[in-house]
């Protein structure tokens, strides 16, 4: 987890002023675009930009989590590959309800062909609904992990909420990786 200290904050931006605007190059984990108002260089004001730091530094934290978690649902294939597991699901839909067209049937015999595992259309269409059902599944999980640790987030008032809050995100990605696993193996 990141954390930037108070001290961090007066040794990079020691001459900050009330109302000032800055870029932080504080972390690299911190993106670069992002601009805070600064509030004040003492007390409650510093303390909130400390806050604002970190908080904004976990939602990268929790966002490189969730695509880390994507990766493994999809076996680390890309985007592009992942794209056309979405194009197969219709027509393995109207396969396996025995409705396919002449190119539906043409197209998943020749990539059943090419697999070489000996399968039917019917039986790759099968296989391949199934894939989109427990990626389907997947994602559900691991949306159902990221949005709301972002959102929550925006709630933390104190250092202490913020790491309560990460110390339970931390406890769901464990249950996360469990449920996703279960779920890409039946």
């Amino acid at each position: 987890m990141l954390k930037i200290t108070v001290f961090e904050i007066d040794h990079y931006f020691p001459t900050l002023e009330e109302g000032i605007h800055f870029v932080s190059p504080v972390n690299d984990d911190v993106p670069d675009d992002m601009e805070w108002a600064f509030q004040g260089k003492t007390g409650e004001g510093r303390e909130s930009l400390v806050l604002l730091v970190n908080c904004e530094a976990q939602k990268a934290y929790i966002t490189t989590k969730a695509t880390e978690l994507r990766s493994m649902a999809s076996e680390g294939a890309p985007a592009s590959k992942v794209d056309g597991y979405a194009q197969k699901v219709p027509r393995a839909e109207r396969v396996a309800a025995g409705n396919g067209t002449a190119a539906d049937i043409a197209i998943i015999t020749k990539e059943a062909e090419l697999r070489g595992e000996g399968e039917t259309p019917e039986q790759l269409a099968q296989l391949q609904l199934q894939k989109a059902n427990a990626m389907g599944m997947a994602v559900a999980i691991i949306d159902g992990l990221e949005d709301p640790a972002i959102k929550a987030l925006e709630s933390f008032t104190t250092q202490e909420e913020l790491q309560a809050g990460i110390e339970l995100f931390e406890q769901a990605l464990i249950l996360t990786k469990q449920q996703l696993m279960e779920a890409l193996n039946g």
